[in-house]
Order: C-alpha cells, then sequence, then structure tokens
C-alpha cells in the first residue's frame, strides 16, 4: 500500500518567493498532487493490470515534469550567481589591482582589514583581492573563501540565499523522484502480474 510522501517533498516548504524557485514549486506541487492520485487509485481500482499501466504514465509525466525543473533551477542558478559575481568580483581589471593587493600583503591582519572593508562597503578594494590568487593579498585558501562568502552575504544577500534554497529545493525534488519511482516500479510490476501468480496454481 503506498504511504505518502515525506511531508518535506510538500510545495509549501519552499517559503522563498523569488521568481527563481517557481520551477521547484511546480515540480514539487506536481509530485505531490500524482502521488495522492496514486495513493487513491490504489484504494479504488479493482483491474490491478490497468493500474499498473495508468500509474507508470502518469508517474512518467510527473517525472518529466520534474526533470524539466531541476534543468530551469539550475539555470536561475546560473543567472544569479553570475549577478552575484558582477557584485563581488567584477570582470573589469582594476588599473591599481596589483598595487592594493601588494599593500594588503604587507599588513600583519589582512583578512581582518578586508572583513571591515566588506562590512564598510569598499568594492573596488575586495575586487582587486578576487582579481588574484589568495596569498597576493596576505591571504591563505580558507581565509579567501571565508571573504568572498562575508561579501555574497552582505552585498548580495537575497540572491546569496536564493541560490541556497534552490540548492535545497533541487535537493529534495530529486529525493522526492527518486522515492516516487524506487516506491512505485516493483508496485507496478506486481499488478501488472497480478492474474499470472494466480494462474500459476493451475499448471
Amino acid at each position: 500500500m503506498l504511504q505518502p510522501l515525506p511531508i518535506d517533498a510538500h510545495p509549501d516548504v519552499i517559503v522563498n518567493k523569488s521568481p527563481a524557485l517557481n520551477p521547484a514549486r511546480s515540480a514539487a506541487k506536481t509530485l505531490w498532487d500524482t502521488w495522492a492520485k496514486l495513493r487513491e487509485a490504489e484504494a479504488g481500482v479493482s483491474d490491478k493490470r490497468r493500474l499498473a499501466e495508468a500509474a507508470r504514465k502518469t508517474a512518467e509525466r510527473a517525472l518529466a515534469v520534474t526533470d524539466k525543473a531541476l534543468a530551469e533551477l539550475q539555470a536561475n542558478r546560473d543567472t544569479t550567481e553570475a549577478r552575484i559575481a558582477a557584485v563581488v568580483c567584477p570582470k573589469t581589471p582594476d588599473p591599481l589591482g596589483g598595487e592594493i593587493r601588494t599593500h594588503l600583503k604587507g599588513q600583519k591582519h589582512s583578512f581582518i582589514l578586508l572583513s571591515d572593508l566588506v562590512r564598510k562597503g569598499d568594492r573596488r578594494t575586495i575586487a582587486a583581492v578576487f582579481a588574484g590568487p589568495a596569498y597576493l593579498s596576505g591571504l591563505d585558501e580558507k581565509q579567501y573563501a571565508a571573504l568572498r562568502d562575508l561579501a555574497r552575504e552582505t552585498w548580495c544577500r537575497e540572491d546569496a540565499e536564493t541560490v541556497r534554497d534552490i540548492d535545497r529545493a533541487a535537493g529534495r525534488l530529486m529525493l522526492t523522484a527518486q522515492h516516487v519511482s524506487t516506491t512505485l516500479a516493483p508496485l507496478v510490476k506486481k499488478w501488472s502480474g497480478t492474474d499470472d501468480k494466480v494462474l500459476e496454481g493451475l499448471k
């Protein structure tokens, strides 16, 4: 007997209202509603062979919707990341970028200094840092990554949150789709061979 989907598969779990999450909301609703219809059909249909064929086609449609949504989510993620990158590390080189990095490398606590500059909104200095490898600004790789995260969260908070929510929503969609597929497959096989098993006893 089909059991309800986990509650975190419900579309209302996606609370971020950004349009970038719309494919996730739509696909989650499709999977949720499809599963509810399959449970209802399992309880009410006596012809299990017909149920098997209908369930297979219904699940395939829902999974196709999910695959399309995942592709759209990835495209939306890429667009959002590009928007963040344009703010945090713009591509246009600063003619004084090298001098800025050299100055920072000579500082005793460059990471503390740079973190404070992020909070003050000094985008030019931070862009110069990210235009070169970490060591040129007196940072190690962990500090470099932490500084990038701080800049993202400080200057692009909504977009950074959207990226995280896209990742979470995509992960939930994949888990739900896998649950639907792996749970339904053996049942469809069982329903398809219902009469065969009964008739085996007459041979």
